[in-house]
């Protein structure tokens, strides 16, 4: 997930030495979403979280871990559209580093 300055303007990133915030993350899921076809999804912040911080093992490495949870209505013949609307979730990991290079 590139979120560096320059990534979305196709030009070649900006050295850095600060993480992304989690808004400038939120505002890269929303754009893969939109580009897997689930645009018209409405995924509020609360449903997109962002942990700068997490570490799987007490005293490892620090990553960052996004979670996402997308509404989703089951598709279905009209006798059974009792279904209810699902929550898919996915997750990602990334050791948290940052580039001066």
């Amino acid at each position: 997930l590139s979120v560096l300055p320059a990534a979305a303007t196709g030009s070649p990133p900006v050295p850095s030495d600060t993480l992304a915030t989690p808004a400038q993350v939120r505002t890269r899921v929303r754009s893969f979403l939109d580009a897997s076809g689930l645009n018209g999804a409405v995924v509020p912040d609360s449903d997109i979280l962002v942990d700068q911080a997490y570490t799987p093992v007490a005293g490892s490495t620090i990553y960052s871990r996004v979670t996402v949870r997308v509404p989703y209505q089951v598709l279905s013949i009209s006798m059974f559209n009792v279904l209810p609307q699902l929550k898919l979730q996915g997750q990602a990991m990334m050791r948290n580093e940052t580039n001066l290079q």
